[in-house]
């Protein structure tokens, strides 16, 4: 899935989600505003944000300024039978991953 905003706030909470068996892979893009992604405890995730002019929070991780990124992925990631593969673009604002439970 690949989706994005102008201007405003994006919020895409998994934790209900029904994520299908191998790799789903979502693209995520914002002009100015905030992103946002809940992501359930126990599903495996690779996430790469980036943010020209603002601050990112990767699962506890913080950055901010100018052109900062963070990565992750999970131990168990390779493995994984149901995992995500999250990529988080904004150019002015807020970008953040936050995990249930």
């Amino acid at each position: 899935m690949d989706t994005g905003i102008g201007m405003g706030e994006l919020r895409l909470d998994l934790s209900h989600a029904r994520i299908p068996g191998g790799e789903t892979n979502l693209r995520l893009k914002g002009g100015m505003g905030k992103i946002q992604i809940v992501v359930p405890a126990g599903l495996s995730i690779t996430a790469h944000a980036e943010v020209v002019l603002g601050s990112i929070s990767l699962l506890g991780h913080k950055e901010g300024g100018i052109s900062r990124q963070l990565s992750f992925t999970s131990p168990n990631y390779a493995a994984a039978e149901r995992k995500v593969n999250l990529q988080l673009s904004l150019f002015m604002g807020e970008a953040s991953i936050v995990r249930l439970g």
